[in-house]
């Protein structure tokens, strides 16, 4: 509403003494008070529906993701998941790495019945070990575990002592069998 309108309204039909500019002037107000009044409630109805459309977009969007939804993620089964094959990992690792060391002892003619006393004595010599759980420095290692540790290399692959000739049946023999013999009968 503008104030040539309202001037048009009331153009010859006031009473005498009655000003129009007041009776302007007032309705112009009120009319001002009430634009105002609707636009601070416009603006409070159109943040708060924007804040609610917000709050059900966010809600919509995480929906999948709420538990039993398709894209639902449990850290917690998930960090479990992650321990459980860091530990794999580590066994068999470690099991590799035993493993390279049996074959490094097994190559250097160590006795079987030490080897896991020098396999302990492997990482003294500080092995570097590769992606493949093999170790690099293995020709060092063996050689100065062969140099440490000469007693346990196997040096005999017959095993035991072979004499030059076998010793010959005589007359001790004979009364060893008869007195064996004696036994025997009863």
């Amino acid at each position: 509403m503008k104030r040539a309108e309202i001037e048009k309204l009331f153009d010859g039909k006031l009473a005498e003494g009655v000003e129009v500019k007041e009776i302007i002037d007032a309705i112009m107000k009120i009319n001002g008070d009430d634009v105002n009044l609707a636009k601070e409630s416009a603006s409070k109805v159109s943040n708060e529906s924007i804040d609610e459309l917000k709050a059900q977009a966010i809600a919509e969007a995480l929906k999948p993701y709420e538990k039993g939804g398709e894209k639902y993620f449990d850290t917690e089964a998930y960090q479990k998941v992650l321990d459980e094959n860091k530990a794999y990992k580590e066994r068999e690792t470690k099991q590799a790495r035993t493993s390279a060391v049996e074959k490094l002892l097994k190559d250097g003619k160590f006795d079987t019945r030490v080897l896991s006393l020098l396999s302990k004595a492997v990482d003294d010599y500080q092995p570097k070990w590769n992606e493949n759980n093999e170790i690099e420095n293995a020709p060092e290692i063996l050689k100065a575990l062969q140099s440490n540790y000469p007693d346990f290399v196997v040096t005999e692959t017959d095993g035991g002592f072979k004499p030059a000739t076998p010793p010959a049946k005589g007359k001790a023999d004979a009364e060893v069998d008869a007195f064996v013999a004696g036994f025997k009968k009863g």
